[in-house]
């Protein structure tokens, strides 16, 4: 399938060598198996539950699909990158419209529960909104159907929450009825203070962070947090409904209400408006914003919803039906890839799912809610065993029967997993639960250390290299340390967005923002700017490059790309069927592509501006097994059953067949007429060898790192690599002993080349990382040069001749002049 668009986004990444990775079983049976710890957040909220979906609109509102309740959350403060996080965050719910908790109505805090007791039973409302009531009996509590958490009373008044995950809520206060301690599962304590009236008025932890309340009239008018630069305001009417927060930096969001204090607008920063519109009843009918409309139907007696999208050039519709319990058991059109229907057990566990070709996948779960197994439509099975006290995975055994295991500590954290061809990781902590070492299935060790805020400061690998970190109190990385000591530094406002990284040879890029957090202007090394503009809904609209040249970008109301016009004005047309996927794509020449898709959203052709049709049909788990090409010649895939590729038959019915190991990497291939190459790894999925079909075997040898430091060929000849601390290759030694070695400046960019016989090649950059000059050993200099974008425009030779080179407005060669001869190209509107 065609790559459809690429519109600009800046996606800064930052270094992050963090190693805290969500535990996705069905990945770790992949060729590079990363080292995977379980994170538990502080607080796990969830509004979601499975049975009554949430539909998503514009700028993070979700509204119930079964009974029309807004909710939203809104994160005013929050540290990240640490293993304790903390936050102040609020939910709005319009179900909670007449209940004021301090926050203005319809707002909870995020972190605070309450409870109400009624006869036997005890109702726990979360922060979200979502209320779990658990009925006395035998002097036990029991859960409501669908969750798995446990109440324990443990005095008079006092209750304790027990999450299925380990984590931990107090409720120690029977007067106000509050949670006043959190407790993770490493034993990491955040305490929840109240005032006598049953406010909170303070969040602090047992690493010294701390957020403080203030209130005026009973509602919160001032929060500052520790970990935040400044104070966040709030601003109420006379009816106590929040109408504004103002951001440490002054920027504002507001709310509007309407007769019956049901939440009707919502006023972002940037003056975009999203509206919202209420039926009768109290259910949200409409979401509409400057450039979307949502509309949604309750059709009670028919037991559906209805939701659909006004946008060109037809409106699309999606639909939720539901049981006589309010559970959705299809779903169909827009949200759900066509069609999807569900089966339940008594805990409200999907234990059947029929897609829209008819395919299904069933499921069983233990008395906890865990899944024990998963069948796919061609019968294949995976099952999984799990530890009683956290329910966590303890083994999982893939479609394939290949088995693996997961030993945890006492308190949850992950400390082995064991998998087949023999390949096992350790992992050890500290007492926040942050991995202190991690020991590859070499037995190669990485080694980090955190501050006292669970924010880690160095990292060492398994060579020795060691990297260091620093943060502000906000819990941004302000500078990082290479393993050759060269410090990049950070520098961020006071809503945490970065506005100028410095390198290591003192060289800025400085980023500005919109009051939405979008980035709007980069000046680079150089001082040259690039801007971007966006519409309501923070889709880039344009961006306008250091040579003054801009893209352009327009959308349909469901943020999908329909015109995509070049730096030449050249324009690219995308339209989409009921269920945005595209269906025809018309490029600047004029010419159409067309697309088309079977029930589940399997590409099944794409016809060519030509004329010419490929199509592609699918196996019932959605691989691709057979393509047909325009001229009818038909190739052919199989699959085992972890969807590893088991033969490859070709129009002539030629075909090449694959084996794998226990963790899904290829051993060998053969083609057809018989020959056979062979593969094999070490424990970290590093190839160790290769044998071709002549049997000519060719070696590998990795170091701590898995960096390549040699290959041997078939005749036993060696060629040997060295690496510095980050990686960048410093010698190469071939199998005579010749040696050439590298150097390089703090940037990582190659300065000096020597080879064996002694000569060298020394480099110069600009601020972009440009080649500007390359020197020989006799003095002989190249010299280049660039545009306002890069685009090499001059080479300058020792003797005074020149190369020049011409683009094109969007960055195309159209001419190369030496002294012997001109070259011109020519394109035609689509780039070719």
């Amino acid at each position: 399938m065609p790559i459809l668009w690429n519109p600009f986004l800046y996606n800064f990444i930052l270094l992050n060598n963090k190693h805290y990775y969500m535990v996705t079983i069905r990945r770790i049976m992949k060729w590079a198996i990363a080292a995977l710890v379980c994170a538990v957040s502080v607080f796990p909220l969830e509004a979601q539950n499975i049975t009554k979906p949430k539909i998503a609109c514009p700028n993070g509102l979700w509204v119930n699909s079964y009974n029309g309740v807004l909710f939203f959350t809104r994160v005013d403060a929050e540290m990240k990158n640490t293993v304790l996080p903390i936050s102040l965050q609020f939910y709005y719910n319009s179900s909670y419209k007449d209940r004021n908790y301090g926050y203005g109505l319809g707002f909870s805090m995020g972190e605070e529960m309450r409870y109400t007791l009624s006869g036997d039973s005890v109702s726990i409302e979360r922060g979200d909104g979502r209320s779990d009531v658990y009925i006395k009996k035998n002097q036990t509590y029991e859960a409501p159907t669908g969750v798995f958490d446990q109440l324990s009373q443990s005095g008079d008044g006092q209750f304790v929450l027990t999450m299925k995950d380990g984590t931990i809520y107090r409720f120690e206060d029977a007067t106000h009825k509050r949670v006043t301690k959190i407790e993770n599962r490493n034993g990491f304590v955040t305490t929840l203070r109240y005032e006598s009236n049953g406010l909170l008025s303070g969040i602090s932890d047992e690493a010294g962070r701390s957020v403080s309340l203030s209130y005026t009239d009973g509602l919160l008018t001032k929060a500052i947090a520790s970990f935040v630069k400044g104070e966040i305001s709030y601003l109420y009417d006379s009816r106590r409904r929040l109408t504004k927060v103002t951001d440490p930096m002054g920027y504002t969001l507001s709310y509007g209400y309407d007769k019956q204090d049901q939440l009707t607008s919502v006023t972002d920063p940037m003056g975009n408006i999203t509206e919202v519109g209420y039926t009768n009843q109290g259910a949200v009918y409409r979401v509409k914003t400057a450039v979307s409309d949502k509309v949604i139907r309750y059709e009670v007696a028919n037991k559906r919803t209805v939701i659909i999208d006004y946008t060109e050039p037809a409106a699309q519709f999606s639909y939720y039906i539901w049981d006589e319990q309010g559970r959705v058991i299809e779903k169909s059109g827009l949200c759900c890839g066509i069609q999807e229907k569900l089966v339940y057990d008594t805990d409200d566990n999907v234990i059947k799912r029929t897609d829209a070709n008819g395919n299904i996948r069933t499921y069983t779960y233990d008395s906890n809610g865990n899944m024990l197994t998963a069948t796919d439509p061609e019968g294949h099975t995976e099952t999984y065993t799990y530890e009683s006290k956290f329910n966590q995975v303890a083994s999982y055994r893939d479609k394939n029967g290949n088995g693996y295991s997961f030993t945890y500590d006492n308190v949850g954290n992950l400390t082995i997993i064991s998998g087949p061809e023999g390949f096992s990781n350790r992992y050890t902590y500290n007492a926040m639960g942050a991995p202190l070492t991690i020991t590859d299935a070499n037995g190669n060790v990485t080694q980090n250390e955190y501050d006292n805020q669970g924010l880690q400061i160095s990292q060492t690998d398994a060579a020795g290299n060691t990297r260091r970190f620093t943060y502000d109190g906000s819990g941004n990385m302000v500078s990082s340390t290479d393993a050759r000591q060269f410090v990049v530094q950070y520098t961020y406002n006071a809503r945490n967005e970065l506005i100028r990284l410095t390198d290591a040879l003192k060289g800025t890029i400085e980023f500005s923002y919109d009051r939405n957090g979008n980035v709007v202007r980069i000046k680079d090394a150089k001082g040259r700017i690039t801007a971007n503009t966006y519409d309501a809904l923070g889709n880039p609209l344009s961006m306008i490059n250091p040579a003054g040249r801009s893209i352009t970008y327009t959308y349909n109301g469901k943020s999908k790309p329909i015109q995509i016009k070049d730096e030449a004005g050249n324009v690219t047309q995308y339209d989409y069927d009921e269920h945005d996927r595209v269906i025809r794509m018309v490029n600047a020449a004029n010419e159409v592509t067309s697309f088309a898709y079977d029930t589940k959203g399997n590409l099944l052709s794409m016809i060519l501006p030509n004329g010419n049709s490929i199509t592609y049909s699918y196996t019932a788990n959605d691989l691709m097994n057979e393509t047909t090409d325009a001229l009818g010649v038909i190739s052919t895939q199989a699959y085992d059953a972890n969807g590893n590729v088991l033969t490859q038959t070709d129009g002539e019915g030629r075909t090449v067949t694959y084996q794998y190991d226990g963790l899904n990497r290829r051993v060998s291939s053969t083609d057809p007429s018989g020959n056979i190459e062979y593969y094999t790894y070490d424990r970290n999925s590093n190839q160790l060898s290769f044998t071709n079909r002549n049997g000519d075997k060719e070696a590998y040898g990795y170091d701590a790192l898995n960096r390549l430091i040699e290959v041997t060929d078939a005749l036993s000849n060696k060629t040997r690599y060295q690496y510095d601390g980050e990686g960048n290759l410093i010698a190469a030694t071939d199998a005579k002993g010749n040696k050439t070695t590298y150097t390089y400046d703090a940037l990582g960019q190659n300065t000096h080349i020597t080879f064996a016989n002694g000569t060298t090649l020394e480099y110069a950059y600009d601020q972009m990382g440009n080649v500007i000059q390359q020197k020989k050993r006799d003095g002989a200099k190249i010299k280049f040069a660039y545009d306002a974008l890069d685009q090499l425009v001059e080479k300058l030779y020792p003797d005074g001749t020149t190369d020049k080179y011409g683009y094109n407005e969007i960055g195309q060669l159209i001419s190369a002049v030496n002294k012997n001869a001109t070259v011109t190209l020519a394109y035609d509107k689509a780039g070719r």
